[in-house]
């Protein structure tokens, strides 16, 4: 429907002219559930931009930036869905990446069995797709650090014994659960990437979103917390990255890799450094009241992806100034509409 935009329509706008490639061995078709997502969106446009052919699934309308991209193909549905099946047995995909799903700790802990169904029977109903018909595609599940918790030390490795403490965690635990059993069981060739605090231009929620609403607010609130927790943040070029590394060189046995920088950063350091490039004034105060769901520290231990060759790129200090300038460019304008 073009007269729909889809959720992250300015997301794609500035993906679109991002000149980021893969390096490596993938001739595609790659086919990319949550497409019009914040993540999916840049996946989607790394890989046309390195001349494979992407088709995106998503609940919402393909993103303008790549409507009549030739190598781009846009399928509408929600998942589960068996048009899925139908969608690989036509373009019989090298990989699936599984960017859908929800994305809410707060909205889980309000309405838990809507976050399950969103998230768990989509990857099952993908697994068994690939079970029947296409054991060779590649599977790469995008799951959240959430699986973990508050862990119990830091930095995290993958072999931290999941503690969620959210329904959002939970789920995306049974998520990879299913990913453990297809590849074990079944032969599916599967691993699973854990992100941790993803961020960058075009995300309108989470911690940097609020930190910017707050700040530039005539009337400014407070952040949740005490500004001493701490969180491992990623941003979205090096997820995509990170992601395509996991494609490339994963040995796709079911097994999990963490996606983070490998460096903790307090929430306090943040809203200052975001503040500064903003330019405007002190930043938010903090509520001292913890938010059910949300871990006190977060810092990855990144020695297995980095063993495959992936190295982040993008330092918190850039990143930062590169959110503040599209918040004062697209966000603030969107913001105020």
């Amino acid at each position: 429907m073009p007269g729909n935009s889809p959720r992250w329509a300015s997301e794609w706008e500035s993906v679109s002219e991002s000149t980021e490639s893969i390096d490596g061995s993938l001739v595609g078709p790659i086919v990319i559930t949550g497409a019009a997502g914040f993540i999916g969106a840049h996946l989607a446009v790394k890989a046309i931009n390195s001349g494979l052919l992407v088709v995106g699934i998503d609940r919402e309308a393909e993103g303008p930036g790549l409507t009549t991209h030739p190598n781009y193909r846009h399928y509408r549905m929600g998942l589960p869905s068996t048009d899925l099946e139908d969608v690989c047995r036509r373009y019989a995909p090298e990989l699936i990446i599984h960017a859908a799903g929800p994305s809410s700790v707060p909205e889980s802990l309000t309405e838990p069995f809507a976050d399950f169904a969103a998230a768990v029977p989509a990857v099952v109903s993908a697994l068994d797709i690939l079970r029947k018909q296409r054991r060779h595609t590649k599977f790469i599940l995008l799951s959240s650090a959430s699986v973990y918790g508050s862990p119990g030390y830091l930095p995290i490795r993958e072999e931290e014994v999941p503690h969620p403490i959210s329904p959002y965690g939970y789920h995306k635990y049974m998520c990879e659960l299913a990913v453990e059993e297809f590849a074990s069981l079944y032969g599916v060739r599967a691993c699973i990437a854990r992100i941790f605090s993803a961020y960058g231009p075009g995300l309108r929620r989470q911690v940097l979103w609020d930190i910017c609403c707050k700040t530039m607010s005539d009337t400014p609130g407070l952040l949740f917390g005490t500004g001493q927790e701490t969180r491992d943040f990623i941003h979205v070029s090096d997820i995509s990255e990170g992601v395509y590394t996991l494609a490339r060189a994963g040995s796709m046995s079911g097994e999990v890799y963490n996606l983070a920088s490998g460096k903790q950063t307090t929430i306090a350091e943040l809203a200052q450094r975001l503040t500064q490039a903003l330019g405007n004034g002190s930043p938010p105060e903090f509520s001292a009241q913890v938010r059910e769901g949300d871990p006190s520290h977060w810092q990855a231990d990144i020695t297995k992806i980095m063993s495959l060759g992936f190295s982040p790129r993008v330092s918190l200090n850039d990143g930062v100034i590169e959110y503040a300038r599209w918040f004062l460019s697209d966000g603030l304008l969107v913001k105020r509409v």
